[in-house]
């Protein structure tokens, strides 16, 4: 038989072993792969809906830069006035805190709202340089208002002299304050 096999003529016993590892192993890591699927996608999508505010407005924003050493926060407005607050500390699990703006605090956020115009915004640049540890809080915002979808990033738009991004700053303060680990 070796003397066949360095010819490379192969008997016929050996062919057929050789087809049944190949197909054995075709069958074995396609029933892996479909196991793997179905172990990891469990169906849980939801109904198929886009969730989406049509009307009103919601604000969601991430903290990044100093506050990496000690724990980063998020933090979420709807127009209803009802805040999350959701903090972790290093190496910690995250802590969430829900409450209310007070109705004075909803109604200047309603009316900045309205009054800010995010695509003039949108088309600002910072001219201060940040690294991603600077020795202040920067953040990414996502706006949902009536509909249409904004993001800004402290330091890639000039947000400094806004009046909305201080008064939500002014909220995020208060928000460490009030939930304070």
């Amino acid at each position: 038989m070796y003397q066949n096999l360095k010819r490379g003529i192969v008997e016929g016993n050996v062919l057929k072993h050789i087809y049944l590892i190949l197909g054995a192993t075709f069958v074995f890591g396609f029933l892996t792969g479909g196991i793997i699927f179905l172990e990891n996608n469990t169906g849980d999508y939801g109904d198929g809906s886009l969730k989406t505010k049509t009307s009103g407005f919601e604000v969601t924003a991430y903290e990044y830069g100093e506050c990496e050493r000690f724990g980063c926060a998020s933090y979420q407005i709807v127009d209803s006035g009802k805040y999350t607050y959701i903090v972790r500390a290093n190496g910690e699990k995250e802590v969430k805190y829900e409450g209310s703006l007070r109705k004075e605090q909803l109604t200047e956020l309603k009316k900045l709202m309205k009054e800010t115009d995010f695509e003039v915004i949108s088309k600002t640049s910072n001219t201060k340089t940040c690294s991603a540890l600077s020795d202040e809080s920067e953040y990414r915002y996502d706006f949902l208002n009536e509909g249409t979808q904004y993001r800004f990033n402290s330091c890639e738009h000039s947000l400094r002299n806004n009046l909305l991004f201080e008064m939500l700053t002014k909220n995020f303060t208060l928000f460490k304050n009030t939930h304070s680990l």
